[in-house]
């Protein structure tokens, strides 16, 4: 079967021709005349209209599919399944799609599914993909075609297109609806991602602090170790140097003993000189090493002494700088609850004014559509003046 070449001016006119020979696939023959095509030809549901636009690597919703089967169905009057190019250019062009259909033989007909078609290839050459405003023009498209009929008296069309505006209407506000609570979403995840940045902040602060607060406590601690360490060498120094400076109490008998010594000495009776002595040696030996004895034990006590003050003095450093480390935790416990509280009721303040706000936000959706519904009629009234 032969084909028209496809003039190099006109790019959107391949996509068309592609749309009629699966229009004619549709038909189960490629010989079969386009006038044998009919909706019997093509499934209505919503369902497989999906299929067939999944097929073409673009995908509807039920609704919009509905939607645009509905705006096919205006354009085909005869119910042949079935429109002609020239309605899809005034379709295409009413729906901000763009394409040449000059060269296409005015015999050819289009399918909806060749209209799908036709759809998603300009959808994927344009990069665009669902449009928010959809079904606003759509809803232009079909009050144009209400008014249109009425006023050719095709009332059941009016009366088909009234009821796919009410539907329209109800998915656009439904779309909005839901457009406004996701943004509200949107703040309220925003905000929680703010709180839980701020609490971490807070709770590096507190780290930070906590962190600073026990390495300058230990370096205090430090300090005033190595200050009872030279105090207690001090001490110690001058606790010998008070023994080595006072002088030595012999006992008296030792002194007689030395006496009778130097006695013997001068008398030239040295023998008995050199026994006593001996004698007063020995004890003069003794007698030191009592004294030894008694200062090691006085020292032994009074370094002890010493040195349970300096260990109670650090237990009390030790004791306040517990203390004062609890009375941070308490603290930071105490902000961090009033901080998580604080966020609580913000988010609880957001929910209550929102619920407020919802209904606020219903009326003026609604206010905003019925604004301008009424004028696309008026705009649809004035283009058939």
């Amino acid at each position: 079967m032969g084909h028209s070449p496809t003039p190099k001016h006109c790019p959107r006119l391949t996509m068309v021709v592609e749309a009629r020979h699966l229009a004619s696939d549709a038909c189960g023959s490629t010989s079969a005349p386009p006038a044998q095509i009919g909706p019997q030809h093509m499934p209505m549901t919503a369902n497989t209209n999906a299929a067939h636009a999944q097929h073409y690597s673009y995908s509807y919703s039920p609704e919009e599919l509905g939607t645009l089967r509905g705006i096919f169905s205006l354009h085909d009057t005869s119910s042949a399944g079935f429109i002609t190019p020239k309605s899809l250019e005034t379709l295409l062009e009413k729906m901000n799609r763009t394409v040449c259909v000059d060269d296409l033989p005015r015999d050819n007909r289009i399918t909806f599914r060749a209209f799908l078609h036709v759809l998603a290839q300009h959808a994927r050459q344009n990069g665009s993909g669902d449009d928010d405003g959809n079904n606003m023009r759509y809803i232009q498209i079909i009050e144009e075609h209400r008014q249109l009929s009425v006023k050719r008296g095709e009332y059941l069309q009016a009366e088909e297109a009234a009821k796919q505006l009410v539907e329209l209407r109800k998915q656009e506000e439904m779309r909005r609806q839901h457009l406004a609570t996701a943004n509200k979403a949107s703040d309220r995840a925003k905000i929680q991602a703010a709180h839980q940045k701020q609490y971490l902040e807070y709770s590096r602060h507190w780290d930070e602090f906590m962190e600073d607060f026990d390495r300058k406590s230990m370096e205090y601690v430090a300090e005033a170790k190595d200050r009872q360490a030279q105090e207690l060498s001090e001490f110690q120094d001058k606790m010998v140097e008070d023994m080595q400076s006072k002088p030595i109490k012999w006992s008296h008998e030792l002194i007689h003993w030395r006496k009778r010594q130097h006695v013997m000495a001068e008398q030239k009776n040295y023998a008995d000189a050199q026994q006593i002595k001996a004698i007063a040696d020995d004890m003069e030996e003794e007698e030191l090493e009592n004294m030894n004895s008694r200062f090691t034990s006085s020292f032994q006590k009074k370094e002890a002494a010493f040195r349970q003050r300096q260990a109670a003095e650090i237990q009390a450093l030790l004791k306040r700088v517990d203390v004062r480390r609890k009375e941070l935790e308490q603290q930071r416990a105490y902000d961090s609850k009033r901080l998580i509280q604080r966020n609580r009721n913000v988010i609880a303040g957001m929910e209550s004014k929102g619920s407020i706000d919802n209904a606020k936000t219903l009326d003026q959706i609604k206010i905003a559509l019925r604004n301008e519904m009424a004028t696309i009629r008026d705009d649809a009234t004035k283009g058939l003046a």
